[in-house]
């Protein structure tokens, strides 16, 4: 039977923002600046709201002066009910961007908690200093980089093995595709748009850079990773 030799996991640091966007449409001049009010900090609100506040206390937000620019869509429901209990502009296209990851943090926060860790699992087969094989796990670990690998292979070597005969690398198929359909086509050819799957190194993305030589001569070429550079 294969023994867990290591399983490494990386705390996933999760820091929420209040941001505030406003949406300001040039038409092909130069803003004029302005002066900025100060706007004193509003009085909190409790952090349990009954349903039946809910319009009146976000009311209490959106419509205030320094959002006046501002578009705001807005549905919540309960997760064991469809119907909502406030709704604005709901149906409406926007273009959120980054903002749209203060809720997914939020609900890894509520469903995972703030400790929960992501495990990739190393398994050996064998006895030091001789291994038959080395099996590493994939999990989907986004921050499973180089470093966590050497810090493996050190581990190993601590603890008097020598050879490794077979490296198994299992990387699960994942039932959404490596291209998520929802993704802007825009976004995909940069590197955080690199596919998705199950094991997940340096982000699944490598560096490639291009020196210009004397004229005549043909680019010198640098890769991140010495490996992918022989794939």
């Amino acid at each position: 039977m294969p023994n867990p030799l290591h399983q490494w996991g990386k705390p996933i640091t999760l820091l929420l923002l209040w941001l505030t966007v406003q949406l300001v449409i040039k038409q092909g001049v130069m803003a004029t600046p302005t002066a900025v009010e100060v706007v004193e900090k509003p009085e909190s609100f409790p952090q349990k709201i009954c349903p039946a506040d809910l319009t009146t206390a976000i009311d209490a937000i959106i419509s205030r002066p320094e959002f006046m620019r501002s578009r705001w869509g807005i549905l919540i429901q309960p997760l064991a009910d469809s119907a909502p209990l406030y709704s604005l502009e709901s149906e409406r296209f926007f273009i959120p961007a980054s903002n749209i990851k203060l809720f997914t943090t939020a609900a890894a926060l509520r469903q995972l908690g703030e400790q929960y860790r992501i495990r990739t699992p190393v398994y050996g087969t064998g006895t030091s200093p001789y291994l038959t094989s080395l099996r590493i796990v994939g999990q989907a670990d986004p921050s499973l980089t180089n470093t966590q690998l050497t810090d493996v292979a050190q581990q190993l070597k601590r603890q008097g093995v020598r050879l490794v005969q077979q490296l198994i690398v299992e990387d699960a198929y994942t039932p959404y595709g490596i291209i998520n359909p929802t993704w802007e086509w825009s976004d995909i050819y940069l590197y955080y748009g690199a596919s998705v799957n199950r094991l997940i190194l340096n982000q699944n993305t490598v560096g490639l850079t291009l020196f210009p030589q004397q004229l005549g001569k043909p680019l010198r070429v640098s890769w991140s990773d010495s490996i992918a550079a022989r794939q």
